[in-house]
């Protein structure tokens, strides 16, 4: 089964934004976009078919010219399989789940990153939940 590409709603710590899935090749490379807190983060991913496994990683620079930082988002998860539906033509709901970290690049240690990423609740916390939902629709 092919990781449905488009977009996904993609639901992180008190955070909910949409995650962009595309071009995925066939040794399962992928590019990968979001907005969060009005900073554009792109990369790229890796979807293992067979183990149902999911990897991606964005960036993007967040800090004013000539200051070289970069918050990082690295996510890893799996595909959860919806129940089957027994009616023709049923949407079928796509649920990823996992795991994912902040961290920072050049200038932008861990707390400053945690709380330019919206969590300045949990300055010692470096790991957090994910999940993401795309319904598909079937015809």
């Amino acid at each position: 089964m092919v990781l449905l590409m488009g977009d996904w709603t993609l639901f992180m710590d008190r955070q909910k934004v949409t995650l962009n899935l595309s071009n995925i090749n066939n040794t399962g490379l992928f590019n990968c976009g979001f907005v969060h807190e009005n900073v554009i983060f792109r990369g790229e991913g890796y979807w293992n078919d067979v183990a149902k496994r999911i990897y991606f990683a964005a960036s993007e620079d967040v800090s004013p010219p000539p200051a070289s930082s970069a918050l990082n988002f690295t996510f890893e998860g799996y595909l959860v399989e919806d129940v089957p539906s027994n009616e023709p033509g049923a949407d079928k709901l796509w649920t990823l789940v996992g795991t994912y970290h902040v961290s920072g690049v050049g200038d932008l240690h861990l707390p400053f990153a945690l709380e330019r990423a919206g969590w300045t609740d949990f300055p010692r916390r470096q790991y957090f939940g994910w999940y993401a939902n795309k319904i598909e629709h079937v015809q």
